[in-house]
């Protein structure tokens, strides 16, 4: 059996598939940065069914079998332009819908014309119309642990695209859990390294990095960098991220713009536009605050949180053109803070452009040049509190 999926050929299982290395290399280049967050390692193995199930739209959703709950996790790139990203928002199982029918009946379950089919209780929100609709089942030890929904397709479902597909999931999905296992072990192992550090050994690392950044430090670099914190700070909490990784995040804004204590103050106090020669000597300034933490031995990346906080998702940004999963979590995240109050507090060279403004431009790069999590976790903070404890009027 040979079916055509989208210009190439997928084998039969028992040729391809089974022995797994195909499917593992492809999994393994998806894998391979080294800044990958558990959504990331969920969201490249989701990327990687939709190419061989003909495109669209994809998702992945824990389910918790015994608790009957599902919990709504990852989507796929390309549905990020059309609907706003759940936070691991957990929805209880019914009586009806595709999902429950694919749990029910234990193996993948696929509908060519959905929304003209007898299934009830469609995904939450109806964000987006379906046409095609494939959702198929990820077991651990006999149970349902999560299911892989694929929506709009360019081809039609069919079962023996069904089977391949179920099949796909079942020989990717452990290796999926070892990356996951290998990433946890990883930040284990580099707490313990840390705690393993006299604690007098990391305090004169640590003052002696300021102390290089306080001979120049001025008077808005000081708030710009507690006011991104702070922001960063609130976005942490509503990516559910954990205490020690929001602990570094903060240590990084806190400092992420120290470097410019290397740029003429003519510079960075100059009133009106920067002219191109003096822009690019400001952009030094990542790369200059970076090599003061190159050398310290940390569990978090500093110097690349202050080196990549320019970057941007397509690669438009500086010093190194990096593009999606090269940047760190925590560099997109302070990119997003770092944006909105620069535009909202304004800066030496201009007033500011104000809150408005800045929300308009964050919602427009969405997606492009910020990290679509980011931005709707970003806009959620500021829906519950837009002054951001008075530190900037409301829109």
């Amino acid at each position: 059996m040979i079916v055509e999926i989208i210009g190439y050929t997928i084998m039969d299982v028992s040729s391809e598939i089974s022995n797994t290395s195909c499917f593992h290399q492809a999994l393994r280049a998806r894998l391979r940065y080294h800044y990958l967050t558990e959504r990331d390692i969920y969201q490249g193995f989701l990327n990687l069914l939709l190419e061989q199930t003909g495109g669209g739209i994809g998702y992945l959703h824990h389910f918790n079998e015994g608790a009957a709950l599902f919990k709504l996790n990852v989507w796929s790139k390309a549905i990020l332009a059309q609907c706003s990203t759940s936070h691991e928002v957990s929805f209880p199982m019914n009586d009806n819908g595709i999902w429950v029918d694919c749990i029910h009946q234990r193996r993948a379950i696929f509908h060519n014309n959905y929304q003209n089919s007898n299934v009830k209780g469609r995904i939450p929100g109806g964000n987006f119309p379906i046409r095609r609709h494939m959702v198929v089942p990820a077991f651990e030890n006999q149970e349902i642990v999560a299911i892989l929904g694929v929506v709009n397709s360019k081809i039609f479902f069919t079962h023996d695209l069904m089977e391949i597909t179920q099949t796909s999931v079942d020989v990717g999905w452990p290796f999926l859990r070892r990356c996951l296992t290998k990433l946890s072990d990883g930040r284990a192992g580099a707490f313990a390294q840390f705690q393993g550090q006299p604690h007098q050994e990391i305090l004169a690392n640590m003052i002696g990095a300021i102390s290089q950044a306080l001979e120049a430090r001025d008077e808005y670099t000081a708030n710009h960098q507690l006011n991104v914190e702070f922001v960063s700070s609130k976005v942490a909490e509503c990516l559910n991220l954990d205490d020690q990784t929001k602990f570094g995040l903060s240590l990084g804004t806190l400092v992420h713009d120290i470097g410019k204590i290397a740029i003429p103050a003519e510079i960075l106090n100059k009133p009106g536009r920067l002219s191109s020669p003096e822009f690019d000597l400001l952009k030094t300034h990542t790369g200059t605050c970076a090599s003061f933490f190159s050398n310290l031995k940390m569990p978090w990346p500093i110097a690349d949180m202050v080196r990549q906080h320019h970057e941007r998702m397509d690669g438009s940004g500086y010093p190194d053109g990096l593009k999606g999963d090269d940047i760190c979590l925590e560099a997109r995240i302070i990119s997003v803070a770092d944006t909105f109050d620069a535009m909202a507090s304004g800066r030496p060279y201009r007033a500011k452009i104000g809150a408005a403004a800045s929300l308009k431009l964050l919602r427009e790069k969405r997606g492009y040049q910020y990290d679509s999590y980011v931005i709707d976790a970003f806009l959620e903070c500021y829906s519950e509190n837009s002054t951001f404890d008075g530190r900037y009027q409301s829109a």
